[in-house]
């Protein structure tokens, strides 16, 4: 039976907009310490996969950004905690017309699944406010597989949680690296660029259509 696997963030879930990513700079106090903030955003970004692994908490992730940046983050007292806050609250909106499809995919059947790089702080709020998460099944997350997309190995462990067989799995998502890595770890992968396409294909591929191959 051909599945249908999902990322979250940038599908269902909303990506970062500019008031998101303002509200950390504020609580990591980057003016303050007179951080730059695009090298700072570089770090958020390259050093994120041991977080989203579940393998650091949120004082190691910015401790680790604070070495490359020379910024002593831990030493501030409060400034951790209010930055992962603002951090979780950055990623807090979804796409409604996103969440009516899966419901309705959920509605005829389909027990559509999801992969999501996210941390445990991020996905325990979001298991609080997001109702919708539990109509995935499986749902599957980094935080709890200890592997962060790209990871050959966590679509290994998708791919055996759907049944064994790569072939008859056709994920989505908006990552392009991600999608290639899919492709190489033995998955049917599409670039996920908006509703309609995804819509597409997915009708397409649970029909018997030949896509998702590199």
């Amino acid at each position: 039976m051909r599945k249908l696997l999902f990322d979250l963030f940038g599908l269902f879930m909303k990506i970062q907009n500019d008031a998101g990513v303002a509200g950390i700079h504020q609580a990591a106090q980057l003016d303050e310490l007179g951080v730059d903030v695009n090298r700072f955003d570089v770090l958020y970004r390259q050093l994120r996969d041991p977080l989203d692994a579940g393998t650091q908490n949120y004082a190691q992730y910015l401790a680790a950004i604070g070495q490359e940046l020379d910024v002593d983050f831990l030493a501030i007292p409060g400034l951790v905690d209010a930055t992962e806050q603002a951090d979780v609250e950055s990623w807090t909106d979804h796409h409604d017309d996103m969440v009516a499809w899966l419901e309705q995919l959920h509605a005829q059947g389909k027990k559509p699944a999801v992969l999501s790089n996210v941390p445990h702080t991020h996905l325990a709020w979001l298991k609080e406010n997001k109702p919708w998460l539990a109509l995935f099944e499986p749902a599957l997350f980094s935080c709890n597989l200890g592997l962060a997309k790209p990871d050959p190995a966590i679509y290994q462990a998708a791919i055996d949680a759907l049944g064994g067989d790569g072939d008859e799995i056709l994920f989505f998502d908006d990552t392009y690296a991600n999608v290639v890595g899919a492709r190489e770890a033995g998955l049917r992968a599409v670039h996920f660029t908006g509703l309609a396409q995804a819509q597409r294909d997915a009708e397409a591929f649970l029909a018997g259509a030949d896509i998702g191959h590199a």
